[in-house]
């Protein structure tokens, strides 16, 4: 019973550091997306020299694709590290260890399902 809780603590160690990473995985790509939109709307101003009608549409689209990429790659997984949305199940985290490590492959989740069911 020690080893199974040993596996659990395991496990949840793994599910906490995939939703870190989720989230630095997130920030960077969505810097990289908001400073890409940024410098793409300012060459366009700059070579354009729009109406203000063009620049509100620049300005509340770039506000949309602010808030859509921080709900999206950022809020997303905060919320499942902080187990507010549905997080990994242990079967779904034995799975992905399963794939990972050819050699554990099933046994993980033999011995989750052998210990609770």
């Amino acid at each position: 019973m020690a080893q199974t809780l040993s596996i659990l603590a395991d496990l949840q160690r793994y599910k906490r550091k995939y939703y870190l990473n989720q989230l630095l995985k997130g920030v960077l790509i969505s810097s990289a997306i908001l400073l890409s939109v940024y410098i793409s709307y300012n060459t366009l101003e700059y070579l354009g020299r729009f109406s203000s009608t063009i620049r509100a549409f620049f300005f509340y689209s770039f506000l949309l694709s602010l808030g859509t990429v921080g709900v999206l790659w950022i809020l997303n997984p905060i919320a499942k590290l902080l187990n507010l949305n549905r997080p990994l199940t242990d079967e779904q985290a034995a799975l992905q260890i399963g794939k990972f490590f050819p050699t554990i492959d099933d046994k993980l989740l033999n011995t989750l399902r052998g210990a609770f069911y």
